[in-house]
């Protein structure tokens, strides 16, 4: 799934570099059920506890705030290192119509500056 130069710390979190359309509909189809799975922990673990009302809420909205940080983080990465892989500044994952073409577009073959070909260090690693 991740290309043999990078780990998965540096796929979900860095800005740098570049990712194949297959690392990247993996991140975003894996995240939603990361977070639907964290919900249902969260919900099932908080019925279960005898704390207050006042600070399930606390919890919960710390919980969820620090979850939401995370899940937009790692979906711009992975959107910014997608353009990269076409050749555009990360920029363009804020705008709507890049959300639909980086998904499909193929990417450069060979290095660019945003890094190495993620297909080429993929097939080298096989």
């Amino acid at each position: 799934m991740f290309a043999s130069n990078t780990t998965l710390i540096q796929t979900l979190f860095s800005f740098k570099g570049r990712i194949r359309r297959y690392t990247f509909w993996n991140v975003l189809f894996f995240l939603p059920l990361v977070t639907f799975g964290f919900a249902l922990l969260n919900e099932i673990v908080l019925r279960k506890t005898s704390i207050s009302d006042d600070v399930k809420v606390f919890v919960v909205v710390g919980i969820n705030l620090l979850f939401l940080i995370l899940f937009v983080w790692i979906s711009l990465a992975a959107g910014v290192k997608r353009c990269h892989d076409i050749g555009c500044s990360g920029w363009w994952v804020l705008t709507y119509f890049a959300l639909v073409w980086y998904g499909f577009v193929k990417g450069f073959r060979g290095p660019n500056k945003y890094g190495d070909d993620p297909l080429q260090v993929a097939k080298q690693s096989l």
